[in-house]
């Protein structure tokens, strides 16, 4: 079971240390968050490592700064700071961990499932249509672009809906910087639910 995480994170991060990343990964997930102390690696790493896994958002800092938006957490590294596990990735993580496969489709499922989401099978084609139209874009979408996707699908979902369930999954997030400065609401879709180009 150790070696089938470090496979999918090795052909997802090939440049990175891999069994260290499964170590943490592997930690947080058991309680959905870790403590900075809890980081059983080496020190001069552990900063790095911490930095990595936060960008790419797999792990989350628990302190806020003014909203929930992942861009206004506040990330620092010290003793007593706690970064949580977002709840697709967890999914991600574990599927990872019996598989050997990096399958968003499959932790944004699990998670809707999680959730008792009746229109788990709606908000999952619509998942994998947005996966498939940010392929080779910024992992941003504003409201506009979820409702045009779910017309062109045909699917019958309310917009602000779909948008509480995906915060909620940890699956988007507000982008406030980015909003402010086209003057539209944007949303990040968390890296770790995209494919890499």
């Amino acid at each position: 079971m150790k070696r089938k995480l470090e496979e999918a994170l090795k052909r997802r991060f090939p440049d990175e240390d891999v069994k260290l990343l499964a170590k943490i990964l592997r930690k947080a997930v058991e309680k959905d968050s870790i403590l900075y102390e809890e980081v059983d690696v080496p020190e001069e790493v552990k900063e790095d490592l911490l930095l990595f896994l936060v960008n790419e958002r797999l792990l989350l800092p628990d302190k806020i700064w003014k909203t929930l938006a992942w861009d206004e957490r506040i990330f620092m590294l010290k003793n007593g700071e706690k970064y949580f596990m977002p709840n697709v990735v967890k999914h991600l993580i574990k599927k990872a961990e019996e598989t050997g496969e990096w399958d968003p489709e499959y932790a944004v499922e699990e998670y809707l499932r999680e959730i008792r989401e009746r229109e788990k099978e709606k908000l999952t084609t619509l998942f994998r249509r947005i996966k498939e139209k940010l392929r080779f874009r910024e992992n941003r979408l504003t409201p506009e672009f979820l409702k045009e996707t779910i017309d062109e699908l045909g699917l019958d979902l309310n917009v602000e809906k779909v948008i509480i369930e995906f915060k909620g999954g940890g699956i988007i997030s507000p982008h406030p910087g980015d909003s402010i400065r086209s003057k539209q609401l944007k949303y990040e879709v968390n890296p770790s639910c995209l494919d890499k180009n």
